[in-house]
């Protein structure tokens, strides 16, 4: 009997690495963000790993596929009806993937930091100077929204400063 056991804890464990392996980065960015924060819509999650939310749809998409996240219905929010949660299992991926037993020149994809800051993401991205500083004061906006929801105002005041230098430094900037 103890054997059983055992062997299927090793097959479970095998199973989670796998699983953990087969995670892309932003993906894993999702599974960490939600075992850090918690629960959360699609936009604040979107927020949290500094991406929009038709760019995290996918990602989330299989998450639930995979049945490391799960979705639960509910109304009365102007910023979705769903709140993603981790499941048993994704939470033992995440714990996982925390741990750094998985490193990620194992996983699907090339290994990328998650960025910092919205300025990272947006350099990152390849994109022209001012079309990456406009990225900037996107994500530096919706975390000003986000603030605000959640009645952070000191916070929410904040961002949106800092988006409004962005954008000051776009309109400053030549032939804009």
């Amino acid at each position: 009997m103890m054997q059983r056991n055992a062997a299927r804890d090793v097959l479970e464990a095998q199973a989670l690495l796998a699983a953990a392996r087969a995670l892309d980065p932003m993906e894993r960015r999702i599974l960490l963000s939600l075992r850090e924060r918690g629960p959360g819509l699609a936009m604040e999650i979107a927020v949290r790993v500094y991406q929009f939310p038709d760019e995290i749809r996918r990602p989330l998409l299989n998450l639930r596929e995979r049945q490391l996240v799960r979705a639960e219905g509910f109304a009365g929010s102007a910023f979705g009806d769903e709140l993603i949660s981790l499941t048993a299992r994704g939470e033992q991926v995440a714990t996982l993937l925390a741990s750094g037993a998985v490193p990620e020149a194992q996983q699907g994809a090339p290994p990328t930091a998650p960025p910092s800051q919205p300025e990272a993401v947006a350099k990152d991205a390849g994109l022209p100077e001012a079309a990456s500083l406009q990225r900037q004061a996107d994500l530096l906006q919706k975390l000003g929204e986000l603030a605000a929801q959640q009645g952070d105002a000191k916070a929410a005041s904040d961002y949106y400063r800092q988006a409004l230098d962005v954008l000051r430094k776009i309109n400053a900037a030549p032939g804009a």
